[in-house]
């Protein structure tokens, strides 16, 4: 266990990253088309 406690928590980790930009560029996205409409 203690030696896939790294892995598991930097997947955890990466996956957070990723839906963290995921909404962060969806959220930027929305704010662009709603100023060009």
């Amino acid at each position: 266990l203690s030696a896939r406690w790294p892995e598991i928590v930097g997947m955890i980790v990466g996956q957070i990253i990723i839906m963290t930009i995921l909404i962060f560029a969806r959220q930027t996205g929305l704010a662009e088309d709603q100023s060009q409409a």
